[in-house]
């Protein structure tokens, strides 16, 4: 029975995100937009095989081996679109702001695509241990339309071993609005990056961490006086100043 009912939401799930329409059809930052767009650069995938893991990443070989990575599920099947919108609502009034946006854990790229289509003058830097996924990808996002901004700025990032310094040295004196940690998703390493950007975030910023349903408890201890919402294993830092 059980069976039955998981094979029916899944087909039930199918049918909604077939039915999503291009992205003009929705507001721009609204959650079916977000949702549209994530579809339209590339949308769901699995099984994409690991390349390259920390020195220091606590799973056995054996784990290593099965299955693979997921991406470009976090606006329709992780339904994080609108906790995305809500929480970037104070930036999306000036969408042609110079902010600096991050993302940690990058894959094969479709968030990064979403953020430029999102803030096309922002300068969007893409986070990973090995980038190659997102080099090998590079050719579909162009083709469906990514990047007509400017393509986002890649660095190796190592979420158990880098931390301040090595972020001081990406950020070159720039400070993020929007920071996105979808990497390794331990509190180990959601603690290491929260403290690794602390001291560098902009006086109005808003912090996502995602696919961990304890996120918060770290964050809470990096983020002692800051808005927390946690919700959907979807936890959201903010601070935001009237200008």
């Amino acid at each position: 029975m059980r069976a039955i009912i998981k094979k029916a939401k899944k087909y039930m799930q199918n049918r909604r995100y077939n039915k999503i329409s291009s992205p003009e059809s929705y507001a721009i930052g609204s959650a079916q937009w977000l949702q549209a767009v994530e579809k339209k650069f590339g949308g769901y995938v699995e099984g994409v095989r690991r390349h390259k893991v920390s020195k220091r990443d606590p799973r056995s070989v054996e784990q290593l081996s099965v299955g693979g990575m997921i991406g470009g599920d976090r606006m329709f099947h992780h339904n994080y679109a609108s906790e995305y919108s809500r929480a970037l609502s104070p930036l999306l009034k000036d969408r042609s702001a110079n902010l600096t946006i991050v993302e940690i854990g990058i894959l094969q790229g479709t968030g990064l695509a979403l953020w430029k289509e999102l803030f096309p003058n922002a300068d969007v830097l893409g986070l990973d241990i090995d980038t190659s996924h997102y080099n090998n990808n590079l050719p579909r996002l162009l083709e469906n339309g990514a990047f007509i901004a400017g393509q986002p700025e890649l660095h190796l990032f190592d979420q158990f071993v880098d931390g301040e310094e090595r972020v001081r040295e990406i950020l070159n004196g720039r400070k993020p609005s929007i920071v996105i940690d979808d990497g390794f998703h331990s509190l180990e390493t959601i603690e290491n990056s929260a403290m690794a950007f602390k001291g560098y975030l902009s006086n109005s910023f808003v912090y996502f961490s995602e696919d961990n349903k304890d996120a918060h408890i770290p964050l809470r201890k990096v983020f002692p006086n800051k808005c927390i919402t946690s919700e959907n294993s979807l936890c959201v830092v903010e601070d935001f100043h009237e200008a």
